[in-house]
């Protein structure tokens, strides 16, 4: 968070009241060191390693986006800066995103550089260091977000005074310019929990602050449709399709932004409602929970969830069977289930699928029975997914949930 409080990041190491400052245990865990590139590598020489690097599905395979050192201990550099200090790059500074051997990944995207390692050459000489990320670790703590009425402030407070340095709000949302949170026209905001791209105070912050701005005429112009399951994964994987196993876990968003715009057109032109705000709760510790139910949860993803042998875990033997069920519902109005599977072993592949599932219901019961043959713990999950028309050929607009459940097998 640089660009939005640059003074912080020195003050919390020269300023007494910071931890930088008071706390020496800390100063010993700095690491810093100036050295110098030794190799440029690019995404395709990554995957030739056998690795990949996440945050770089801006660039094709020949995209400069790592490299190697001359020296120095990479093991510690993990959370760590590239400031490059000569060179055509000089100036530059990269966030540490991945150690993948002895070779450093860096973040780009809209606030950094997307340039990442373009220009950068064998022998630039760089500093290496972890300052700003063990400071960012107590941001928190620093920049008090009650603002909101729905984030009250954190309690780093005794007798209701603070313990420590206390300096301006500054937004989740309040990257680049600032948002005024009004706007004329129309806004489906789809976001994700949880979404490693976007964290989710962003949206209930620009929620909230909407909210504030529109007041009784809020529903006239905005909504936030919530996806449970959905971390974006899938796009962070370089060359390679994402490992089938992901999808025991997660589930793709693309389907929920077609519906948004198919329903913002609609909202738009002909004058169309769409399905309601998710039905969700913000804590204060950062944590979104939304509705259990499908008539509580609203928005347009269904609700699926998953029990064996009648619980969230069960404890079994090798090869005794376990009764798995599961149920499903899309929110009133929204959409019929197209689809529904099982993968029991928590591999990807997904062998199990439902027959008989037409698109005509929007709920549904499933139960299956399965046995494992090696003692493990494992994930199983069923997937059942949704469309706006109930069209089981569709390849756009369709909504998939996941139920999962552990088992532990001896």
């Amino acid at each position: 968070m640089t660009w939005a409080d640059p003074g912080y990041f020195e003050d919390f190491w020269t300023v007494r009241g910071y931890v930088g400052a008071d706390d020496q245990n800390l100063a010993q865990q700095v690491y810093e060191v100036t050295t110098t590139v030794g190799s440029v590598l690019t995404a395709e020489d990554l995957l030739a390693r056998g690795g990949n690097i996440s945050a770089v599905y801006y660039f094709d395979e020949r995209h400069p986006v790592a490299i190697t050192l001359n020296d120095g201990d990479v093991s510690r550099m993990a959370g760590g800066a590239i400031t490059l200090l000569s060179g055509k790059a000089v100036g530059r500074e990269l966030a540490i995103s991945a150690v993948l051997g002895d070779a450093l990944g860096a973040v780009t995207g809209p606030y950094g550089y997307p340039e990442l390692f373009d220009g950068v050459a064998p022998g630039d000489e760089i500093l290496v260091s972890n300052r700003k990320f063990l400071a960012q670790c107590y941001w928190p703590q620093y920049h008090l977000e009650g603002e909101l009425e729905y984030r009250p402030n954190h309690t780093w407070a005794v007798d209701g005074q603070q313990i420590y340095p206390q300096r301006k709000h500054h937004s989740f949302m309040n990257m680049g310019p600032d948002y005024l949170y009004h706007f004329d026209g129309k806004m489906i905001l789809v976001q994700s929990t949880p979404d490693i791209n976007h964290w989710e105070p962003a949206a209930t912050e620009y929620h909230a602050m909407a909210r504030r701005s529109f007041g009784d005429q809020l529903d006239d112009h905005f909504r936030l449709w919530w996806n449970e399951g959905v971390p974006r994964t899938a796009m962070l994987e370089v060359g390679t399709p994402p490992k089938p196993h992901f999808s025991t876990w997660e589930v793709e968003f693309v389907g929920a932004v077609d519906q948004a715009v198919f329903d913002l057109i609609e909202w738009i032109e002909n004058g169309k409602e769409p399905p309601p705000t998710t039905g969700y709760e913000y804590s204060p510790d950062g944590k979104v929970t939304l509705a259990p139910s499908a008539a509580e949860r609203k928005g347009i993803q269904p609700v699926v969830r998953a029990s064996a042998n009648g619980a969230i875990r069960a404890e079994v033997k090798v090869s005794e069977p376990v009764n798995f069920e599961a149920e499903a519902e899309v929110p009133g109005g929204t959409g019929k289930i197209i689809g529904a599977e099982w993968d029991f072993e928590g591999d990807g592949t997904w062998p199990f699928k439902e027959e008989g599932i037409d698109g005509t219901s929007d709920s549904i019961r499933l139960s299956a029975t399965h046995s494992f043959d090696t003692p493990g713990t494992y994930f199983p999950a069923v997937r059942v997914t949704a469309h706006r028309n109930g069209d089981i050929e569709a390849t756009k607009g369709r909504l998939p949930n996941l139920g999962r459940v552990r088992v532990v097998v001896s």
